[in-house]
């Protein structure tokens, strides 16, 4: 128990590493578990299997605003890690539709026993393409961009911990700040995204209807703090289920501030996010609702349906010594 306490502590003491101003935002998905290494690059590897995953998220009042992120990872002996690519397309701008590349290298190391620490490194491209055109700017005054692209290297790193029961991590995206600017000359930076996470997975004994017969269920509290730019969030959710069923629930508050540097028009908003997930072994398919509350101008447009699948294959026949994180994914 005093181990527990220890881990939890060290935990929380990551979490509150982060109070940088930011450029820019990046997107936020309600099943975060469902997109581990978009969460954290050091989730790349963590089942032990080939896995591909595929999320999509549309904000249900808007036509044609969606995210789509795509990603596989597997773990490699060799290299005593996991290897992942991710490829994320966010068509949730009326300007621009930005599009993410990376490939991913975590390193798996053993600090005892019963638990583990994995660094992870991305490397990738991303670059914004303008849904503007040269017809769309009627007012003479107004510069016409000297590209409808921009795009540029991108970089990012996590390392997350986990035991038995808790598990937590950080992560920076978007370390050397990259420049997406359609003009020459100038500067827009993207703007780095700043991530901690904390969660528990307890999974106690539940005594079956049948006599003599018991199985397993599992409950997870968790919490997600993220800092990007001109947007910040605190989520904290739980999880409850037992196979092949999961259901979820998180309260998600928002903080939104305007890009004239201060805090004048700073606004904010409130979510209920409602999740539902199947795991049927190999193929696992989740479902979320995003419900704002409070009065917000903002309440209209962040109203959105999240839909996840995910695959696993080539699950290893060895013991993986207990280098499978215990968090709830669906």
């Amino acid at each position: 128990m005093g181990t527990s306490r220890i881990h939890i502590c060290w935990l929380l003491a990551l979490m509150f590493f982060f109070s940088t101003t930011l450029k820019a935002s990046d997107p936020v998905f309600s099943q975060f578990f469902a997109a581990p290494m978009y969460l954290n690059p050091s989730y790349a590897g963590s089942t032990g299997c080939d896995r591909i995953g595929m999320n999509y998220r549309h904000w249900n009042s808007i036509d044609n605003f969606h995210v789509i992120n795509f990603s596989y990872d597997r773990y490699s002996e060799r290299l005593q890690g996991g290897l992942g690519v991710i490829v994320t397309s966010d068509l949730s701008n009326t300007q621009v539709i930005q599009t993410n590349i990376g490939l991913v290298y975590s390193y798996h190391a053993r600090i005892s026993d019963d638990s583990f620490l994995n660094l992870a490194v991305q490397a990738g491209y991303i670059r914004n393409d303008s849904r503007l055109r040269s017809g769309d700017f009627y007012d003479p005054s107004e510069p016409i961009p000297d590209n409808f692209r921009g795009h540029d290297v991108d970089f990012s790193a996590g390392a997350m911990y986990f035991s038995n029961r808790v598990y937590g991590g950080v992560a920076v995206h978007h370390l050397n700040d990259p420049n997406m600017s359609l003009f020459e000359g100038e500067e827009y930076r993207r703007g780095r995204k700043y991530t901690a996470h904390l969660g528990m997975y307890f999974e106690p004994q539940a005594r079956s209807f049948r006599a003599g017969d018991r199985e397993n269920y599992f409950f997870s509290p968790n919490l997600i703090i993220q800092r990007n730019s001109y947007h910040e969030h605190f989520s904290g959710g739980i999880y409850l289920g037992r196979k092949p069923v999961m259901i979820g629930a998180w309260l998600r508050h928002h903080r939104f501030q305007p890009r004239t540097g201060d805090n004048t028009g700073t606004s904010s908003l409130n979510t209920l996010v409602f999740l539902v997930g199947v795991n049927m072994g190999d193929y696992r398919v989740g479902f979320s609702y995003d419900y704002p509350f409070g009065s917000t101008e903002l309440s209209n447009l962040m109203t959105v349906l999240e839909l996840s699948l995910a695959y696993r294959f080539n699950c290893p026949q060895r013991n993986m010594r207990g280098r499978i994180i215990n968090n709830p994914n669906f």
